[in-house]
């Protein structure tokens, strides 16, 4: 005999994958087992209904879901919403099947109208003569096989199927834990032979007017007493199950309770671990049910991993904006977490940077190899770039900004010694390079570096905030220091950067030679003179129109450097707290020598700037970015990084607009204000003598 179990629940609100899996339970432990074969079919759209009974050819349709009187029976859409099947068409059809199907069993609310119509052709047909709780219906399919199972008529099944509600409600089963098995066995007598179930929770069994005791022959065993010990024996096996059903579902509940938040703590996983040798459950029990609950779980992280891997396979990384908004909208569908996406997200996303960034280097390997006098690129080169950057899968702007680096910087580059002091506060020299180009000012020029692009994590290190707070009062930590946290991983795209701050003479050129965007500039602001000295005593918004006319005439897009962009380019890869190692001596900055950090010494206090290179450069090759005179980044006040970018743009959303960053320290500080990770702020129309900048641009 072939059973069919058509399931369908475009709602979402019924549990219909354990009805199935129970229904296929029972019958797989029925004493007659090997005479029944039982098929499934979820989300069954109404198009599909005759081509499933075609292809099955099934004895028995069992159909659980929602029904809803007059309205019929739902069934899913075609475009996946809900769509009712009335009770006529539903009789027409299962007329042309009725040479196989014998039974129907129409496991949904108010589905009797629906059993009138179709038992017209079908022998039985079972439906619902109001709502009938989930549990309920599903005790009444398990009493109602576990009957068929045991060859019984349509008839006697639909009694087990009714008496098994009957135990259900009564509450017998629970009773297992403390009663005797003799005991219990005379509840389950007198519960067959006196107690009566409430009317509304009774399925209504429809036979078909013309039905005879061959047709019924054909679908069960032939009809015959059944003895009470039979009867007792098929019903007891039936409380046992329901007993069994209830802790599960009591441990399953408290199961979806944990998982609400999509995890399992430590202490979630150990209560179930109680709760389960309360009720008795075994650990491959409890192993089951946690696996069928963490299922869809696992499906849509699985499903959100195969994409984010699909497309990057596909050679859609770097994903552009439609991607990552397309990419959100599925996390929103499949409910994942923003925890969720990021541990899925960071290691594949991690690793496809790498790999991108490797074929960048093969790409701009290509191109310098191919690069001629005067950064010209004969056709065949660069068709045959073309043909690179196709077959890397590159992006036209990351292709682009590439080739204006390397047409910019080609041949240019400076060596230089770069600084560490180690523990005995000696200091030793390590070689250096570094690409850059100049830009012509007139009479003057402007070096600017290139800064590669890269990761760091940026602010206060645990170091740091130990010894910051055995250094300064809670209130000075507090007011100064704790600004720089929480430390944050940032991702700074490629950049070039003023070798020097701005100097005098620099800054001379262009408030004298060139047009006037916004604002007038005096040309010799400083307090201490001397071309090639820092300029200072210029505001914020002085040193903004300095980048703006620059910009006009270069064609170029000079700026201030973001604080993201500084304090890595000040860092050049290093997490200590100065450039050069835990400490800094006043050989390799100026700044106030008659104060120390860490392990270092007290110096000379110079009580002025000193010309720009006066010291040695970090590993990017940038002078002075250690004291000299503070410079003035993009970025408005904020009070920590709760919020911060974490692309390097400039953080000018919220915070104080009327506050500018600095960084660098300068000649007269401490040098715990001189850090790499230092950060304070001044009003963006203050001058000082001992304020300044330096320029950043794009290579785009």
């Amino acid at each position: 005999m072939k059973i069919l179990i058509l399931a369908s629940n475009p709602r979402k609100d019924l549990n219909l994958d354990r009805e199935i899996r129970d229904l296929k339970e029972v019958i797989k432990k029925s004493q007659n087992r090997q005479a029944f074969e039982v098929e499934d079919a979820l989300a069954v759209k109404v198009g599909q209904l005759q081509e499933l009974l075609f292809d099955h050819r099934p004895q028995i349709v069992h159909f659980c879901g929602h029904g809803s009187g007059q309205q019929g029976l739902v069934f899913e859409g075609n475009d996946g919403g809900e769509q009712w099947v009335r009770a006529e068409a539903l009789s027409e059809m299962f007329r042309l099947f009725s040479s196989n199907v014998g039974c129907v069993l129409l496991n949904a609310c108010y589905s009797e109208e629906q059993a009138n119509a179709i038992v017209n052709h079908i022998d039985y047909v079972i439906g619902m003569s109001q709502a009938i709780r989930d549990d309920a219906a599903i005790a009444f399919s398990k009493g109602f096989y576990r009957a068929v199972g045991y060859e019984r008529s349509i008839e006697e099944a639909f009694e087990f199927g009714k008496n098994a509600i009957q135990l259900e409600i009564s509450g017998s089963s629970k009773m297992r834990s403390v009663t005797t098995e003799a005991v219990r066995k005379a509840e389950v007598v007198n519960a067959i032979q006196h107690t009566e179930i409430p009317e509304h929770l009774k399925p209504i069994l429809k036979t078909k007017p013309t039905l005879t005791t061959s047709s019924r022959a054909n679908i069960t065993a032939p009809e015959q007493p059944l003895p009470q010990e039979t009867r007792v024996a098929i019903q007891l096996d039936i409380d046992k199950a329901l007993e069994t059903d209830t802790k599960v579902k009591q441990y399953r509940d408290r199961v979806r309770e944990f998982l609400g938040d999509r995890k399992l703590s430590a202490l979630e996983t150990i209560r179930l671990e109680r709760l389960r040798k309360d009720l008795g459950l075994s650990e491959a029990e409890a192993t089951q049910i946690l696996a069928e609950e963490m299922e869809p779980i696992l499906k849509a992280r699985d499903d959100y991993e195969a994409m984010l891997i699909g497309l990057i396979e596909a050679g859609e990384y770097p994903f552009d904006p439609k991607t990552e908004a397309e990419l959100q909208t599925i996390c929103q569908e499949l409910q994942l977490t923003d925890e969720e996406v990021e541990a899925i997200k960071q290691p594949i996303i991690e690793a496809a940077d790498e790999d991108y960034r490797g074929r960048l280097k093969r790409y701009e390997q290509g191109i310098r190899a191919a690069l001629v006098s005067h950064y010209l690129l004969p056709s065949s080169a660069r068709q045959s770039l073309n043909q690179l950057q196709r077959s890397l899968m590159l992006r036209y702007e990351d292709v682009t900004r590439i080739e204006k680096s390397i047409a910019a910087l080609e041949s240019k580059a400076f060596n230089f010694q770069v600084p560490r002091i180690e523990k005995d506060c000696t200091i030793t020299y390590q070689r250096g390079q570094a690409d850059y180009f100049a830009e012509a000012l007139g009479g003057v020029t402007l070096e600017m570096v290139s800064i590669a692009d890269g990761k760091f994590t940026m602010g206060q290190t645990e170091a740091e905030t130990q010894y910051l707070t055995q250094q300064f009062s809670k209130e000075d930590y507090q007011k100064w220091f704790a600004i720089e946290l929480p430390r944050h991983k940032v991702s700074i795209p490629s950049f070039l950067m003023g070798k020097y701050a701005v100097t005098q003479a620099q800054w001379s050129v262009v408030a004298t030679d060139l047009p006037k965007v916004k604002i007038d500039l005096n040309p010799d602001p400083s307090h201490f003179k001397g071309a090639d000295r820092p300029v200072e005593k210029v505001s914020w918004d002085e040193a903004v129109e300095f980048c703006d006319r620059l910009s006009q005439k270069a064609g170029k897009n000079y700026r201030l450097p973001s604080e993201a962009e500084w304090e890595y380019a000040c860092r050049a890869g290093t997490t200590t707290p100065f450039y050069c190692g835990e400490t800094i001596a006043t050989d390799l900055a100026n700044y106030n020598g008659n104060y120390t950090y860490g392990s270092g010494t007290k110096g000379v206090y110079r009580e002025k700037t000193e010309a720009v290179g006066s010291f040695p450069p970090n590993a990017f090759g940038l002078y002075d970015m250690h004291g000299n005179v503070w410079e003035w980044c993009a970025d408005y006040g904020h009070g920590n990084y709760e919020g911060a970018p974490i692309d390097g743009s400039a953080w000018i959303i919220g915070g104080d607009s009327d506050k500018r960053l600095l960084r660098g320290g300068s000649w007269y500080i401490n040098p715990a204000y001189c850090r790499s990770c230092y950060r304070d702020f001044d009003a963006p129309v203050d001058r000082d003598f001992n304020l300044g900048f330096r320029v950043v641009c794009g290579f785009a």
